[in-house]
């Protein structure tokens, strides 16, 4: 007899915030997972009980981004009250403040942890918005990237920590080098805003979301779309890439997370056991889990850990 847990399973659901879910990350070894929102806090618990959970609340407004260091000792977190805060995980204890200036909408470490970027946005048209790079340890900045000439939303590092790509509501999505900041690619659509993104495991593709209602899967050495995903209704928000490279999954404010083929769009599922917009989903480390957070209307959000294979 299988035992095998279908797919689309909702396994747990953690309501520990009291508003809107901005952004989640697994632990490296999949066991815990840090979620983010508009209750200003950063809440860490386990990813099928919820047990053992740890509250920051470090910062001073809405929390937007928050990544886990390569050893899962320390998260670094993105606020909107301007900083940067890298935190002990056993503790809850700061340990490093960087001020950006402006509000922060993304942070990624460097697949060594030696190095974050953080890219921030005030929603003015024409201002040069800056994706930052700077060091782990002493807090020093590396390099100043002012590519962008509207709000950032999303950052990430290539899987072997050369490139950044970086997009946002100036319609952009660009891939540059992480030390000198040559822009290396870019994919331009002035009538619309793009919102989270992901790396390929191979380094090779990007995938983002978008508010013309589609996914879009970009090569990033060109800039050229590969296709676009066409699943949803409404704007699309959350991506995210398979540790193994042969699915993406993507969240809408349509209520619905969706895995699709990476290589050819094809649909495989839609989750719709969720209240309200999906803003944000990550795969597990082993690709089995989804975690999916969500902004539901009049509601605390929640986050919803799921079966995806």
């Amino acid at each position: 007899m299988s035992t095998s847990v279908p797919i689309g399973t909702t396994l747990f659901t953690y309501t520990g915030h009291i508003a809107k879910i901005r952004d989640l990350a697994w632990s490296p070894d999949g066991k815990r997972i840090a979620s983010a929102g508009d209750d200003y806090t950063v809440q860490i618990w386990d990813a099928t009980t919820g047990f053992n959970a740890i509250t920051y609340d470090g910062h001073t407004s809405f929390v937007e981004s928050v990544s886990w260091t390569p050893d899962g000792k320390y998260l670094v977190s993105g606020s909107a009250d301007e900083t940067v805060q890298i935190w002990d995980v056993a503790t809850g204890n700061t340990v490093y403040t960087y001020n950006q200036g402006a509000w922060v909408n993304g942070v990624s470490l460097s697949p060594n942890g030696l190095y974050i970027a953080s890219g921030d946005q005030n929603g003015i048209s024409n201002r040069v918005a800056t994706v930052r790079i700077w060091n782990f340890f002493s807090g020093k900045t590396e390099m100043i990237y002012q590519g962008h000439k509207n709000g950032v939303f999303d950052v990430a590092w290539s899987p072997d920590g050369t490139r950044i790509a970086s997009d946002g509501y100036d319609g952009t999505l660009q891939v540059w080098d992480a030390f000198s900041g040559k822009l290396l690619a870019v994919y331009r659509d002035k009538d619309h805003f793009l919102f989270h993104l992901a790396w390929s495991p191979d380094g090779q593709h990007i995938v983002v979301g978008s508010n013309d209602l589609t996914v879009k899967v970009i090569n990033a050495n060109t800039g050229q779309i590969v296709y676009s995903y066409r699943g949803h209704s409404d704007v699309v928000t959350a991506v995210a890439w398979s540790s193994d490279g042969t699915r993406i999954a993507s969240g809408s404010d349509d209520g619905s997370a969706q895995i699709f083929n990476a290589k050819n769009g094809q649909h495989l599922y839609s989750y719709f056991n969720q209240d309200g917009h999906i803003d944000v989903l990550k795969w597990s480390p082993n690709g089995k889990l989804i975690a999916s957070g969500n902004d539901a209307i009049n509601k605390a959000g929640t986050v919803q850990v799921w079966q995806a294979q």
